[in-house]
């Protein structure tokens, strides 16, 4: 049986997981698409894809608690990402 520590860090894994990714695949698309606008474009796409994964995720199985642990991980790794690559790195939005 899997206690609440164990759920935690598999979300944070799977969060990690899944905003890096998303941010290679968001690179990968903003390189064709050229101009620091269409970057930018790119990275607001990228955060609004987290949030709503986060929300489908507590709607339906990790509930909030653990939907809020896998959103700050995925945000957290997809921003690594993009500052590895040199891309702006601001994943954050007013809305969450």
């Amino acid at each position: 049986m899997k206690t609440e520590a164990d759920r935690r860090e598999a979300a944070r894994q799977a969060g990690e997981t899944y905003g890096a990714m998303a941010a290679d695949l968001s690179l990968m698309h903003a390189s064709l698409a050229p101009g620091e606008e269409a970057m930018e474009k790119h990275i607001l796409n990228l955060a609004r894809n987290i949030r709503e994964q986060a929300l489908q995720r507590a709607n339906d199985d990790l509930g909030e608690d653990l939907a809020l642990v896998w959103k700050e991980a995925a945000l957290k790794a997809a921003q690594a990402r993009l500052e590895a690559f040199g891309a702006p790195g601001e994943t954050t939005h007013p809305e969450g």
